[in-house]
C-alpha cells in the first residue's frame, strides 16, 4: 500500500516527499527485522531509487539498486529479471559515466517494450531517448541522431498533451 502511495507522489512530481516516505518505510521495515530480500523492501528500494534519478541524484539512486541486486543474491532467477533494470535505472547509469552499461541495459528493455507495448508506445519512445543520449556520449553521433529523430515527435506530442508546450 504505501509503495502504492510513493507511486501517487512521484506521478505528482513530489519526488523529495516520495524520497522520504520510501526512506522511512525500508528503516521501518529493517527495524522490526523483515529481511533485505523481502519483495517489499526490494520494491521499496526500486521506488527510492527512481526518486532519487527524478531529482538528479544519480550517484545515490544506483546505491539503492545495487542494494536491492545484492540482497537478491539468494534467489538467482528473480535477481536476473530485476537486473534487466528499467529506465531510471539505465538512466542513472548513463549520468554517472556508465554509457556502456546504459545501452546493455537497454539492449535488453528496449525489446520487450517494442515487444509488449508496441514501437510507438511513449515507454518505448522514452527508452530510445535513453539509448540516443547514450550514442551521443559515446560519440556515435549519426547512430544518436536517428535514434533521437525516431523517438521525438511522440515525445514531444506527449509532452504537449500533458500541458508542456514546446519553446518557440
Amino acid at each position: 500500500m504505501l509503495a502504492g502511495l510513493i507511486l501517487v507522489l512521484q506521478l505528482q512530481g513530489r519526488y523529495r516527499e516520495a524520497e522520504q516516505l520510501a526512506s522511512a518505510c525500508i528503516a521501518n521495515l529493517e527495524s522490526i527485522g523483515l529481511p533485505a530480500d523481502s519483495l517489499i523492501v526490494g520494491d521499496l528500494r526500486a521506488r527510492l531509487a527512481e526518486a532519487l534519478v527524478a531529482q538528479g541524484r544519480y550517484t545515490e539512486a544506483l546505491t539503492e539498486y545495487r542494494k536491492r541486486h545484492a540482497a537478491l543474491a539468494a534467489y538467482p532467477e528473480l535477481q536476473a529479471k530485476l537486473a534487466a533494470g528499467d529506465i531510471s535505472w539505465s538512466l542513472a547509469l548513463l549520468k554517472t559515466g556508465q554509457p556502456d552499461a546504459t545501452l546493455a541495459m537497454l539492449g535488453q528493455l528496449l525489446p520487450r517494450s517494442q515487444q509488449w507495448l508496441g514501437d510507438k508506445h511513449l515507454d518505448t519512445m522514452e527508452l530510445i531517448g535513453v539509448k540516443a543520449m547514450a550514442l551521443a556520449v559515446k560519440g556515435d553521433k549519426p547512430a544518436a541522431l536517428e535514434s533521437f529523430r525516431h523517438a521525438l515527435p511522440v515525445l514531444l506530442a506527449a509532452a504537449i498533451s500533458e500541458g508542456d508546450e514546446p519553446s518557440p
